[in-house]
């Protein structure tokens, strides 16, 4: 399931359900190569995306 928000993240896991979100889905990507990490980060940052510190430095963790 694809869902940002923290309540309906913990509600989705408390029925089992496997959650990821933007920056998981973003971090796929920077994987496989398909976008850069750096410039994902600078985007989503310019917008009103809320994510802490520790998302964005594993979002360009997954740059290789």
């Amino acid at each position: 399931l694809l869902i940002d928000e923290r309540a309906g993240r913990d509600a989705a896991r408390n029925r089992g359900l496997t959650v990821t979100g933007t920056i998981g889905v973003l971090g796929a990507a920077v994987k496989k190569g398909h976008v850069d990490a750096a410039q994902v980060a600078k985007v989503l940052r310019d917008t009103t995306f809320r994510a802490s510190p520790d998302l964005y430095r594993w979002l360009l963790d997954q740059q290789e």
